[in-house]
């Protein structure tokens, strides 16, 4: 192809680009990486219009890589590419992304007056992942997007103002090794009365956790704490606790409380305990007694159940047939042969709802044989049951395991047991 005919080509493809609708070419930009929608700001002045009205700006790892050659940058050069973008934007910005990567210098950026440019122009959603070892320190201009109806923050550290109100829009919150100084958790959740969906991973700051969220619907919690309170979030109805390391439970009563909270007045859905929860549970000896019936409960997840030890067994047993609509149970299982205990299991009681039963880590001791044994003869509806055997158990468990599961009475005549490797 001669020159005249390359040039001829482009000149086509850019007239073709030139005639396209605003909106068409809002939605191209829109589905492109921001560093990919820059270069086409160069087609024409309609395609730059167009990109400086971005309703949704994110910078990710590839924006900062492609301007800076690849280079980590200093603070100073990271903050110049943000403002340099925002301060030519025309319009409202509903999504800010950024993700800091690492820097060259061993200063923090302040991006403090990125969220009060963003508080300008009607933020609803900003997310802040700092893949710098050093958590980043949020400006207090953070506070001012009051627009704000989703927060993820990832390695940073929030400090909660005394004359902040409230984040009145604040739907959905999503928090990593995000560190509250002065305790402030349980202060800033109050501070979202429109608080639906919250979720902590690894944060830090506090001991305790006191919920205080009229609208909540879906809390998730990971990490290390001492204790989980509700104030008011009756309308919470699925609730996910893991506690990655073994703490003392030197409140019994808050415990009883907090499992007396989830079925009244809550009407929970949706359960999962998980990591060491259960142990710390049972460790404020609770027993097998429950203060009322899960009446909505329909998904019940526990991990590292402990069979051997009688009391941790006996709550298992408890909490499962305060779950009368259960459909969808899953256990997994830490346990060491032990001498069995003689169980008396009510043979009248039904799990009229169960249908699927998943089961994880299963080394073939004899009181999780015995669990289940009842789950099989409670459960007329059970449609499968998952075994998963443990990946360290000895050949004489794993024969006697493959024997019972073989010969256990089912309720269900439609049962089928899998029995799986790990």
């Amino acid at each position: 192809m001669n020159r005249y005919m390359r040039n001829k080509t482009v000149t086509d493809t850019q007239g073709l680009a030139n005639k396209l609708p605003d909106d068409i070419i809002r939605r191209i930009l829109k589905c492109l990486p921001l560093h990919d929608a820059a270069k086409l700001c160069l087609v024409s002045r309609s395609w730059l219009c167009a990109f400086e009205e971005l309703s949704e700006l994110r910078f990710d790892a590839k924006v900062f890589a492609a301007v800076l050659k690849s280079k980590p940058p200093t603070a100073e050069e990271l903050f110049n590419i943000l403002s340099v973008i925002l301060l030519s934007h025309i319009g409202t910005i509903s999504v800010f992304y950024v993700c800091i990567p690492k820097l060259k210098s061993s200063s923090a950026p302040d991006i403090g007056p990125c969220f009060s440019y963003l508080s300008r122009n009607g933020v609803k959603d900003i997310t802040i992942k700092n893949v710098e070892n050093s958590p980043l320190k949020l400006s207090y201009h953070l506070f001012s997007c009051l627009n704000l109806e989703r927060l993820t923050l990832d390695n940073c550290i929030i400090n909660l103002l005394p004359f902040f109100k409230q984040f009145v829009n604040l739907k959905t919150i999503e928090f990593e090794n995000v560190t509250f100084k002065g305790n402030s958790l349980t202060d800033f959740i109050a501070s979202c009365p429109a608080l639906q969906t919250l979720t902590l991973t690894r944060c830090k700051g506090f001991e305790y956790m006191e919920i205080i969220a009229p609208n909540l619907k879906y809390l998730t919690v990971l990490g290390n704490f001492e204790s989980v309170c509700f104030r008011n979030a009756a309308t919470l109805i699925g609730f996910s606790v893991t506690l990655e390391e073994t703490v003392a439970n030197h409140q019994s009563a808050g415990a009883c409380e907090l499992l007396a909270y989830l079925a009244r007045p809550c009407k929970i859905e949706n359960l999962s305990f998980g990591g060491h929860f259960c142990k710390f549970l049972t460790a404020g000896r609770i027993g097998r007694m429950f203060p009322t019936k899960y009446s909505c409960l329909k998904s019940l997840q526990l991990s590292n159940i402990e069979t051997h030890v009688l009391d941790e067994f006996l709550w298992v047993i408890g909490l499962i047939k305060s779950c009368p609509v259960v459909e969808d149970l899953k256990i997994s299982f830490s346990g060491k042969e032990c001498e069995e205990h003689a169980i008396a299991f009510d043979s009248h009681y039904r799990l009229c709802g169960l249908r699927k039963v998943q089961l994880t880590s299963v080394s073939g001791v004899i009181m999780e044989l015995k669990l289940i044994e009842y789950l099989l003869r409670c459960s007329p509806a059970l449609e499968t049951m998952s075994v998963k055997r443990d990946a360290k158990i000895t050949k004489v468990l794993e024969t006697r395991l493959a024997r019972e599961l073989m010969y256990f009475c089912r309720a269900s005549p439609v049962a089928k047991i899998v029995y799986e490797d790990p």
